[in-house]
């Protein structure tokens, strides 16, 4: 069983201005001020693997989900816990 979720994918949006395909966490299970444990769902036919051919598809190192989650906590920080858009 996946752990909970404290934020879905609609919560992170209510945070970060990124959306899809930048967005690149799917739900967050752990925020705080020192860390973010995020979970991002891929499938087989996600953009960034079409970019490892002739080679099997894999992950070319080309997508970066830490931004993200760095970008969550110093929002959460200057918002003093609360959620707020950023747009």
């Amino acid at each position: 069983m996946p752990p909970q979720a404290i934020l879905d994918v609609a919560g992170i949006q209510r945070i970060l201005p990124h959306r899809y395909p930048f967005l690149l966490i799917d739900r967050v299970v752990e925020l705080t001020a020192e860390h973010c444990v995020a979970i991002k769902n891929v499938t087989i036919n996600e953009p960034f693997f079409a970019g490892t051919f002739p080679r099997p598809p894999g992950d070319a190192g080309g997508a970066d989900p830490g931004g993200d989650g760095a970008g969550l906590r110093g929002a959460r920080a200057l918002a003093g816990g609360k959620d707020r858009r950023t747009r």
